[in-house]
């Protein structure tokens, strides 16, 4: 479980990056944006406690 939760956490950061490339290329509010980004960290917080 240990390689696939480490990928999986890669995939999740990966997602967040992308997000904030083109959150910016679209000129998305700022409020809407961390909205977004809120949501998706929620998520890998739940990764990073199984991996510790």
């Amino acid at each position: 479980m240990g390689k696939e939760l480490e990928e999986n956490i890669k995939q999740r950061e990966k997602k967040l990056k992308d997000f904030l490339v083109l959150s910016k290329e679209l000129g998305l509010s700022e409020e809407h944006s961390k909205k977004v980004i809120d949501a998706m960290l929620e998520d890998p917080s739940k990764l990073y406690k199984q991996r510790n």
